[in-house]
């Protein structure tokens, strides 16, 4: 009977071993949240960058790095978003399937349009340096998104392909729901001529009509100058009243210092869903709560 059991206990691990879902790192939340949709039912990824942190100046943790040195599959924005993360994919997951979505979604993507430039090149030799990072910001590119990472995750883990996509058209459907929700809630507002602490939000302004003025900083981490400032506020001082949007990071004294109006209002929008709660709902309502802030401020 001891050998019967043991016959079947080791016909059985094998059949264990290989339903183990693979080991995934995503490098932002709103990505994290795409690939946790994707992989509902099947397995958790893991967020490299968590919550409150810069995406543009992160710095790697020991559990980081041991994270990265199992994983099976990266998903991440790209270069332009997180330079840093370019040598340790290739250095410590060198093992994992790399998967950078904006470079497999040129496309969609849009120019950078203030003077500030990462200056990065993508590893195959192809400069991403021109384009906007924050293509998450825009609903059509995140349900893209849900099908490459669907498609990248069916190729390393074929026996569950079938769910990976069948879970990626539903994450579609929902983003389209919420798409639907906020051309309502922000269609009659294109007007509002919005300001922003930083260009992060070009990918809103073309997907809903927005009517963009102008940024208070130049770039991501440098702090505006006064020429700068003074540029903005006589271009904004031409309107009745206006929108600066802000994140919960920066100084809402300056924010509020380029205007001499009493009618100016701060949206405060974190591009990177602080306060939302991680996993397969992330992403809808991230774009609830981006759609709440602008209508609440224009």
């Amino acid at each position: 009977m001891r050998i019967i059991f043991i016959s079947i206990l080791i016909s059985i691990l094998p059949i264990a071993h290989s339903t183990a879902a693979p080991r995934v790192i995503a490098d932002i939340a709103p990505v994290h949240g795409l690939v946790a949709r994707v992989m509902m039912g099947i397995g958790t990824p893991a967020l490299l960058v968590e919550p409150g942190a810069s995406a543009h100046n992160f710095s790697l943790s020991p559990s980081n790095t041991k994270a990265l040195a199992r994983a099976a599959v990266v998903f991440w924005v790209g270069e332009p978003l997180t330079p840093w993360l370019k040598k340790p994919i290739e250095n410590v997951a060198k093992n994992a399937k790399s998967v950078e979505l904006l470079s497999l979604s040129e496309k969609f993507l849009l120019p950078v349009r203030t003077s500030h430039k990462h200056g990065h090149t993508h590893q195959h030799g192809h400069s991403l340096e021109n384009f906007d990072a924050h293509a998450w910001l825009d609903p059509k590119i995140g349900s893209y998104w849900l099908k490459i990472i669907a498609e990248s995750l069916s190729v390393i883990d074929p026996k569950n392909s079938a769910k990976y996509r069948e879970n990626a058209e539903v994450g579609q459907l929902q983003i389209e729901s919420s798409l639907m929700e906020l051309f309502k809630k922000l269609g009659p507002l294109e007007d509002v001529p919005i300001a922003a602490y930083h260009d992060a939000y070009q990918y809103l302004e073309h997907r809903f009509s927005l009517k963009f003025v102008g940024a208070i900083a130049d770039g991501d981490a440098a702090p505006p100058s006064a020429r700068r400032i003074a540029e903005l506020r006589k271009r904004l001082n031409q309107y009745e009243a206006f929108c600066i949007l802000t994140e919960p990071q920066y100084p809402s004294q300056l924010i509020q210092s380029i205007s001499s109006k009493n009618y100016v209002r701060l949206g405060i929008i974190d591009p990177l869903g602080k306060d939302i709660p991680t996993g397969p709902g992330f992403y809808t309502a991230f774009l609830k709560s981006i759609g709440n802030s602008l209508s609440s401020c224009m």
